[in-house]
């Protein structure tokens, strides 16, 4: 073969291509040479780098120069990486669900995903030296038999056609069999069963051909966070030893909660994944967490190769799914449809709480405990092949047929309003650390992603002539007096408006300095004043906005400094606000994106890190989040929130060429807005 390849086999395949509507992978591989699919798209990809428009199929391997259903541009498909990831099915006990898993590989297939990580315990393991009452309930006695618990998930685990599930193992895979007196691997077993699952022994994934690892984690602590979301999570990371010259993601599974933050240590995104089980009494009463069902999928776009035949990655983004709605306990087994009122209550009752005395049910029905016993013959009786009720050690308990068969849910994008939302904060436009090119940069990201709206979290400027101190830190400013200040804003303010996104403004603690000191809220004056219609003042520190009647914002710019742990004030804020709202604080400079019954977010800064932070060693995010949220027209449930964390702390020119490239305001939707 050619040194070459590409260049040459591209010439051919543009040939090919002008003869035919399309050609297939085995056509190419007889009049061009026996190369892989890869290798012909990077052909077709060079042809697409010369002017010329070269389309996929899904499976990759019909290429056409016309654009089909189902077809997408070979850059999209070369330089763009998905990947899905869940974590904590914990199949099969009484808290896990089957409709959420089957739900999360349905969007993955939606999503063209390369592969899956299951980041630890895909099973449950079993009662062995399991003596707490809360955790008994977690174990069905039926399943404690290993060889039939993995046939059953060898035959249901839904699949990915051509794409592998990597698992990384977690304690609770590893089980006791009672009956070879032994403790097993139950993901090991499974992996013998189906040639889809493959148990994910490396220290880091790479993404091949691209400078990107990454590093997944089942943390111990499988029953929750420990502290304020975050705190563990960032302590695990700091004492990690990644190399520096790779782009280095961290994907933790056990926490049950998802959440986000960017350069952390040696990582330069840090994931946490949500869970695929239910809450269980061991995390409501000691741990005090309730899981958030979902999936995530990783986005990462790349640039051309560079000369060493690698890519970079030049954009990451993040879809989490709450799947909670597909989500049903011990839906893997198979219950009756029972048109009887009182059959229909015996056997859910039974079916939730595993277990009843005759007194249980006797107050349930509203029967003699002997009318109770014939009742039960009757129903035994009846569905014979489908009930079982019985008796054991003075308690009745219920045997139901697993279920063989599952089906994908069904999703259309028609059901769900998108709404998308570029957050800024803390610009200290007269800081001499704030960039104006920088910020030209962010809301121009902004505009190409036709962002509905721009949020501003306060802090806009950084003081004024005369009140250099704030808190006993002394700040540099760049306008000399109070007419320089307001001149410097209105420019400010001109180009936000410039973009024609509606902007939500508050103040912050530095801008206020100025109304205490002379009763003047200048940003109230010139927005209401200068920029009606086009930038809204929502308030004092707080504001409250609500977007086409669709999603509500609650931003806040808190006062005091910013604790370690980035959780800490996303749990204290987000503990007040309502499920329906989205939370976006300002004042940190950190970020963080926290769902937690409702999406939160610290907003990052748009000033580097002044003299204050760099002697202090203090961590600073310089940046902005780009979020897309997908509501749901009728409940107006937030179903996916993509996230894109626009990071600026590089140079101006190196984020160019990696592209190579409180009163409620309500805001409407205008057609024609971008």
């Amino acid at each position: 073969m050619e040194k070459d390849y590409t260049t040459s086999g591209a010439q051919k395949l543009l040939y090919l291509l002008n003869e035919k509507e399309e050609v297939s992978v085995n056509e190419l591989k007889e009049k061009i040479g026996k190369y892989t699919k890869t290798q012909f798209l990077e052909m077709a990809e060079c042809l697409e780098d010369k002017g010329y428009k070269v389309y996929v199929d899904k499976s990759k391997t019909l290429f056409s120069l016309k654009e089909k259903p189902g077809y997408k541009p070979v850059s999209d498909v070369v330089r763009t990486v998905k990947i899905g990831f869940i974590s904590n099915p914990r199949l099969v006990s009484s808290y896990s669900t089957i409709g959420a898993l089957y739900a999360a590989y349905k969007i993955f297939d939606m999503e063209d995903v390369v592969w899956v990580n299951v980041v630890g315990n895909l099973f449950n393991d079993t009662l062995y030296n399991k003596r707490s009452i809360a955790r008994r309930k977690e174990y069905l006695e039926e399943m404690e038999d290993l060889e039939r618990r993995v046939d059953y998930i060898s035959k249901i685990y839904p699949k990915l056609e051509g794409r592998k599930t990597h698992v990384v193992i977690g304690k609770r895979d590893i089980a006791y069999d009672k009956r070879f007196k032994e403790w097993k691997n139950q993901v090991e077993i499974l992996d013998s069963k189906r040639e889809d699952i493959r148990v994910e022994g490396r220290e880091f994934q790479p993404v091949y051909g691209t400078n990107i690892r990454i590093y997944l984690y089942s943390v111990q602590n499988d029953d929750g966070v420990s502290q304020y979301y975050t705190y563990d999570a960032q302590r695990r990371v700091e004492k990690l030893h990644l190399e520096e010259k790779y782009f280095n993601i961290v994907v933790f599974g056990g926490y049950h909660i998802p959440f986000e933050f960017p350069n952390w240590g040696v990582a330069n995104y840090v994931i946490s994944l949500p869970s695929l089980i239910f809450q269980t009494e061991h995390m409501k009463t000691l741990r005090k967490v309730e899981p958030i069902i979902g999936c995530y999928v990783l986005e990462l776009r790349l640039s051309k190769k560079d000369e060493s035949g690698r890519r970079k990655l030049v954009e990451l983004r993040t879809r989490f799914y709450n799947l909670s709605k597909f989500a049903k306990p011990k839906d893997f087994y198979d219950v009756p449809v029972l048109d009887d009122f009182r059959e229909k209550r015996l056997v859910e009752y039974l079916f939730e709480r595993n277990e009843a005395t005759l007194g249980d049910l006797s107050r349930l029905l509203g029967l003699s405990r002997d009318k109770v016993i014939e009742y039960i013959n009757l129903v035994n009786s009846k569905y014979k092949e489908k009930i079982k009720i019985y008796e054991e050690g003075k308690k009745y308990k219920i045997k139901l047929p697993l279920k063989m068969n599952f089906s994908y849910p069904e999703f259309d994008k028609k059901d769900f309003e998108e709404v998308i939302v570029g957050a800024i904060s803390d610009t200290h436009i007269n800081s001499p650390y704030f960039s104006e090119e920088k910020l030209k940069y962010v809301l121009s990201e902004f505009k190409k992603e036709k962002a509905d709206l721009i949020i501003h979290g306060g802090d806009i400027f950084e003081g004024f002539p005369g009140a250099e101190v704030y808190s006993g830190q002394r700040y540099e400013i760049t306008t000399k007096s109070g007419e320089e200040l307001v001149d410097l804003l209105t420019k400010f303010f001109e180009l936000l408006s410039s973009y024609k996104i509606p902007v939500v403004v508050i103040s912050g603690n530095h801008d206020n300095k100025l109304f205490k000191q002379i009763g003047w809220d200048v940003i109230k004056y010139l927005v209401r004043k200068l920029f009606e219609n086009k930038i809204f003042y929502a308030g004092d520190e707080i504001g409250i906005v609500s977007f086409n009647n669709t999603v509500l914002f609650s931003i806040v710019h808190p006062r005091g400094g910013a604790p370690y742990t980035l959780g800490t004030p996303l749990e204290k804020f987000g503990r007040k606000s309502s499920k329906s709202t989205i939370l976006m604080l300002g004042n940190y400079h950190k970020a963080c994106f926290v769902y937690d019954k409702n999406p939160r977010y610290l907003l990052p800064s748009l000033k580097y890190r002044d003299t204050f932070f760099e002697t202090g060693a203090l961590v600073s995010h310089e940046g902005a989040w780009l979020v897309k949220f997908y509501v749901s027209k009728p409940s107006r449930e937030i179903f996916i929130v993509e996230n894109r964390f626009i990071d600026i702390s590089e140079d101006l020119d190196k984020l160019l060429d990696e592209r190579n490239l409180m009163e409620i305001i309500n805001i409407k939707k205008e057609s024609g807005n971008n």
